[in-house]
């Protein structure tokens, strides 16, 4: 089974390339049943391609976690526009274990990706679920938590971040 990529692999800064239907069926298949598993064992919300080592444009949301995402669970190649005042909210990251910040994000946003079965659909989505989308879409583009930071917050957890890059060596 695949292992969560975490800060310091560089898995997690490149900009994924975009799946294909006829050629990354397989692929997708078998990175989501993988994905799936990490998502579980780790107990989040949702879990982007890079964070399970695969340059992917695709993530995945819990569906346990409750959230009115109108029965969608599979993101590949979302298309993400936020829109609305931003919030602050705190958000935590698998790839960071134990580190939380308050990041900003627009309150609203709409994507449009393909499910599982390859079939577009579009979201409206507001609170808890349009961070969720923004943040895993961060991931597809090798934006990663810390980025959204102030720099105060990231000198506060300088070491916590130096030895989740050592572990991840």
């Amino acid at each position: 089974m695949r292992k969560i990529s975490l800060y310091g692999q560089d898995v997690l800064r490149k900009r994924c390339r975009p799946l294909d239907p006829e050629s990354d069926r397989d692929l997708v298949g078998h990175l989501l049943s993988e994905m799936q598993l990490i998502l579980q064992e780790h107990d989040g919300l949702g879990l982007a391609g890079p964070q399970a080592g695969e340059p992917v444009r695709i993530f995945i949301a819990g569906a346990d976690a409750g959230l009115p995402l109108g029965g969608h669970t599979v993101f590949i190649n979302p298309e993400v526009l936020p829109s609305g005042p931003e919030i602050r909210g705190e958000e935590g990251c698998l790839s960071f274990p134990g580190v939380y910040a308050d990041i900003s994000r627009s309150q609203n946003v709409r994507i449009t990706a393909l499910d599982r079965n390859w079939k577009p659909f579009t979201l409206n989505l507001t609170g808890l679920a349009s961070r969720l989308v923004q943040h895993e879409s961060d991931h597809l583009d090798g934006v990663l938590l810390i980025d959204r930071m102030g720099p105060l917050k990231r000198r506060l957890l300088r070491n916590r971040l130096r030895s989740i890059r050592e572990e991840s060596c």
